[in-house]
């Protein structure tokens, strides 16, 4: 009998890791409860995947309005989270163990650039945010970018006022993105395979000293505080990267 409840007890714990969503999933549930929240005249739109067979975005959250196109990443990570705006990589410090995560203001704009691309139109239209769990401590320098907290994103999004799409114009947004993204256990199947060459590309670039996002050469640079890498096309192209 003892050793039946053992293997009824192991056989629950299996179901239900693959029944519950991770972290990642729980998250976006999370933001997209909260964004249907909003008044009428916002449209959500989630888990939004365009692009080819070479190249795609996966993007987590797009809202259309009058006021703008709000490009949403979600995070699901917990913990302290250190980074900066131009830096490749940003620290996950949780139990005193640190993690490296791409910097997910650069993931954004990758949405923000496919999007632009699909619809063509200017692109002070769009918003990015990057949006972290409530119990993420952020400690990020991005004077230029929107990283907030799951608390935040509602009043964030509401406090822009300025009309900037018609109503038609929306429709038509909508319209466009609803009809060109890709969907079903394929198309994300396609695009972690996009994703995981992508960074195995840009693995590669950076340890032959090539910058990955401009083809730069990558060299050694002293800041305020203390040594980085950076790029050699400099300030036309903002790459960093910490000196371990």
């Amino acid at each position: 009998m003892g050793i039946l409840l053992v293997i009824l007890f192991l056989g629950l714990i299996v179901f239900l890791c693959f029944l519950l969503p991770d972290k990642g999933e729980l998250a976006e549930i999370r933001v997209h409860n909260l964004l249907i929240e909003l008044p009428e005249e916002y449209h959500v739109i989630d888990n939004v995947i365009i692009g080819n067979n070479y190249y795609s975005s996966q993007i987590d959250h797009v809202v259309v309005s009058p006021y703008g196109i709000f490009v949403i990443e979600t995070k699901g990570y917990k913990g302290w989270i250190f980074g900066s705006e131009n830096a490749q990589y940003w620290t996950q410090n949780i139990f005193g163990k640190k993690y490296q995560l791409y910097n997910p203001i650069l993931q954004n704009q990758g949405h923000v650039n496919s999007l632009n691309n699909l619809l063509g139109i200017p692109k002070d239209r769009f918003v990015p945010i990057v949006c972290f769990n409530n119990d993420a401590s952020l400690y990020i320098s991005a004077p230029n970018s929107i990283v907030i907290n799951r608390r935040r994103l509602k009043k964030t999004l509401l406090s822009y006022t300025a009309i900037v799409i018609s109503s038609d114009e929306k429709e038509k947004i909508i319209s466009t993105i609803t009809s060109h993204m890709k969907v079903g256990k394929e198309a994300e199947k396609v695009h972690r395979f996009n994703a995981k060459n992508k960074v195995k590309s840009s693995n590669e670039s950076i340890r032959n000293g090539i910058c990955p996002r401009c083809g730069g050469q990558i060299i050694k640079r002293q800041g305020k505080y203390g040594y980085f890498y950076g790029c050699s096309n400099y300030p036309k192209c903002k790459f960093t990267m910490k000196v371990e």
